[in-house]
């Protein structure tokens, strides 16, 4: 039987947070906003590193009030904003593990400001997955209780409103674009590199397609969890927070277990920091994952047969949005990250036979 271990985790293989110093007039100016918003001065300032992503839009304040976590927000729309903090509070209040957010000087959950959304957290000291199968057993069982506590939400209709809400990938663009790739004359690396693939891309798409994935069980999901997106005690192995509710969408429950366990199980070996779990088949921390999973939350067959389906959605509709910019829109900013698509929408079959 082909192993499957020691996986490339792209850039999520880190565990500990690092901090770095920032321009001094960024660091000014977010001291404008923390005075502005929550009365808080002489505080030092410190951006999160970004590592391998593009950039980041967190801040580590510490300040004679205490720590916290400023974010800057990419919703810029005050309503969406006030709808995904109010999610948080929901959640929080009903015993999920999520950040606090500190209220202003005038009790609104942000701060707007320069037609820019502030939100300030309280500080957790923690650190990202390690790939253990404790930690991987803890973020399974919360996400678990975190999807039956979605159920409940009382903000469903407002994310419903403005979130793009996937169920399945787009096939139209898809078809646009092999046959642009196809025909075009004078044809680049890239452009090669795309014709191998576009047979097997195309192939991939209608088999999704025809499994009607559209059928599943549907809710508010989280819609983004990975190893980044969580926080751990360093000691324990106890799951402290789920982070950034800002993708909060209504979709396939199955989607976001899906995604979840793919992210967390191929998370380990040793390319990652802590390099744990070396040499362990990446199937069995799913069906792990799984297990954890459903002894708090139980999935339907139809759900658990259309996992690997749903990862490889995922994927697909990434792949489709990255050749869409580049050969359609002229845009080739995320066209490097076709490789990591590619690999990931091969993954997702590994999970066939979980």
């Amino acid at each position: 039987m082909q192993q499957y271990h020691d996986l490339d985790p792209f850039n999520h293989g880190t565990t500990t947070r690092t901090y770095e110093e920032m321009d001094s007039d960024e660091e000014k100016y977010l001291a404008t906003i923390l005075n502005k918003g929550w009365n808080i001065e002489n505080a030092k300032i410190l951006i999160l590193s970004a590592g391998a992503e593009k950039n980041s839009n967190n801040y580590r304040v510490s300040s004679d009030s205490g720590d916290y976590l400023l974010k800057h927000s990419h919703i810029n729309d005050p309503k969406i904003q006030r709808t995904i903090n109010n999610s948080v509070n929901f959640l929080k209040e009903n015993g999920i593990k999520t950040p606090t957010i500190i209220r202003t000087r005038d009790d609104a959950s942000f701060l707007e400001y320069n037609s820019s959304l502030y939100c300030l957290y309280q500080f957790i000291e923690g650190e990202h997955f390690d790939g253990s199968q404790q930690e991987l057993k803890n973020v399974a069982t919360e996400v678990a209780r975190l999807h039956k506590t979605l159920e409940e939400i009382p903000y469903r209709t407002e994310i419903m409103k403005f979130s793009d809400n996937p169920i399945m990938h787009d096939r139209e663009p898809l078809e646009k674009i092999i046959k642009k790739v196809k025909e075009k004359e004078q044809k680049d690396e890239f452009d090669y590199f795309v014709l191998g693939l576009i047979d097997e891309i195309d192939e991939r798409s209608y088999k999704i397609n025809e499994a009607k994935i559209e059928n599943l069980p549907f809710q508010i999901i989280h819609y983004d969890l990975h190893p980044h997106n969580v926080l751990f005690d360093t000691e324990s192995k106890e799951l402290l927070s789920l982070l950034d509710f800002d993708p909060l969408r209504y979709s396939q429950r199955a989607r976001d277990v899906g995604f979840s366990m793919h992210r967390f199980a191929r998370t380990c070996g040793e390319k990652t920091e802590k390099k744990n779990d070396i040499g362990v088949d990446v199937r069995e921390r799913g069906r792990v994952y799984l297990k954890e999973y459903m002894s708090q939350n139980q999935l339907t067959d139809e759900e658990i047969e259309s996992i690997p389906l749903l990862i490889q959605d995922e994927a697909m509709k990434r792949i489709i949005t990255i050749l869409k910019n580049h050969y359609l829109n002229n845009d080739p900013t995320w066209s490097f990250d076709l490789p990591k698509q590619i690999i990931t929408l091969r993954e997702g079959e590994m999970f066939t036979d979980i």
